[in-house]
């Protein structure tokens, strides 16, 4: 059905008429360039931020729609750079960007990047490291980073207040390993906003998820056990009002634990899924229900879960073929999931934010267009459509042929919904 909206603008009024449309459900898919390795985050003003390693020429990479459209910027072009990426954003919405480079000879560094300034800086010195680093900014912005020290068999912690000046102030978190491998280094850091760091690792000797505390007085606690008896991967972490949400890859089912910071424990870990899934990612809503996108390796899915109505639901994002690897969730300030992704050889990006709009200008006096929305069932009468600060803003028509709203909303009886872009 055909509903007749009314959009007012400040000196004029435009007509729509709208149907609801889909793509992949709920789902707006996008390709975003060539790569893998992906992180992903979303900054107060609902701007998403990816890092990713760019596969044709071996490089890092960091996309960002924060001009309104999507841009990609190569970041580190030096040799072979940007495996498994890990990124952060800052109070002032900046990036730092933490991933493994290849120094030469079956030798592998970490490196830095950020956007405050054209910069990248090794961290792990001679020291060779592998597997998934991890990197956290706190509310002063000092930026702290863990990974596998692989040559001396240490979990590493580092921090810099101001990395662009200041040099790394490295330290040992009192784990070590007798034996260590490749696919065993995988770690995940927060920090709360009482300035206590949490990391969240594999021991794979023995078989279990850990998780330490750096108190303020910058003292490393002793490990506690968050899950054990079989083997982890895919560690994601993040930490809201203090307490703890993970999840992580057990044998081929997906976990997930939280940790009171009232109690100082952890809960039990609960089943989201089982199956053959790998590669989790976990993101926390302003509700604190937890958000989950992961890889159904069986259909090369990828997949979506929440726990919003008390238990676990799911749905596929993408099944095109081979998708979901490498993947990485974020939610907005609507609660909607961002999630990026490898998939059939593109960096993917999917969102069920966005309201995808369709324009066909009828005549010159009174605008009449179609719009094709994105989502099912949010159109109400009237609308208006309004700019980040609040004020009400005309869509400006380039030759009566194409137009384009950045960062505005429209606003219905069910939510806000993000409109991005026209189409004429």
């Amino acid at each position: 059905m055909w509903t007749k909206l009314i959009i007012l603008f400040a000196s004029f009024i435009i007509f729509f008429a709208s149907a609801v449309t889909a793509q992949a459900g709920n789902w707006f898919i996008k390709n975003i360039d060539g790569g893998f390795w992906t992180s992903i985050a979303v900054d107060p003003n609902d701007n998403v931020h990816i890092s990713y390693y760019y596969y044709s020429t071996a490089d890092l990479r960091y996309a960002t729609d924060a001009s309104g459209s999507w841009i990609t910027t190569a970041i580190d072009t030096t040799g072979s750079t940007g495996f498994y990426t890990s990124i952060a954003l800052d109070n002032t919405n900046k990036a730092h960007i933490l991933y493994v480079r290849n120094l030469g000879v079956a030798s592998y560094g970490i490196q830095y990047a950020t956007s405050l300034g054209d910069v990248r800086i090794p961290v792990s010195g001679n020291n060779i490291v592998w597997g998934q680093p991890s990197v956290a900014v706190d509310a002063s912005n000092k930026v702290h980073i863990t990974y596998f020290d692989y040559t001396n068999k240490l979990l590493k912690y580092a921090y810099s207040a101001t990395p662009l000046t200041t040099p790394w102030t490295s330290e040992t978190t009192g784990i070590s390993f007798a034996t260590i491998s490749e696919s065993a280094c995988q770690a995940s850091i927060v920090v709360g906003s009482d300035n206590k760091v949490h990391i969240v690792y594999y021991d794979a000797p023995n078989s279990a998820i850990k998780h330490i505390i750096r108190q303020t007085s910058g003292v490393w606690g002793a490990p506690v056990t968050v899950d054990s008896g079989s083997s982890f991967s895919y560690i994601s972490v993040v930490i809201k009002n203090n307490n703890l949400y993970t999840t992580y890859s057990k044998g081929t089912d997906i976990k997930y634990a939280v940790y009171s910071s009232a109690s100082s424990s952890w809960g039990a870990p609960e089943t989201v899924e089982s199956g053959n899934l790998s590669s989790p990612s976990i993101a926390v809503d302003s509700n604190n229900k937890a958000h989950i996108s992961y890889r159904d390796a069986a259909n090369t899915d990828i997949i979506y879960a929440n726990n919003i109505s008390g238990a676990w639901s799911r749905e596929v994002v993408d099944s095109d073929s081979p998708a979901g690897g490498y993947n990485s969730v974020a939610v907005d300030s609507d609660n909607k999931v961002h999630i990026s992704y490898f998939s059939n050889n593109f960096l993917r990006y999917a969102t069920n934010a966005y309201v995808d709009i369709g324009l066909r200008i009828r005549d010159r006096a009174t605008t009449t267009v179609r719009i094709a929305c994105q989502g099912p069932g949010f159109i109400t009468s009237p609308l208006r459509i309004r700019n980040d600060d609040g004020l009400t803003y005309g869509i400006a028509l380039v030759g009566l042929s194409s137009s384009k709203a950045s960062k505005a909303r429209i606003r219905t009886s069910s939510g806000t919904k993000a409109l991005r872009k026209f189409f004429p």
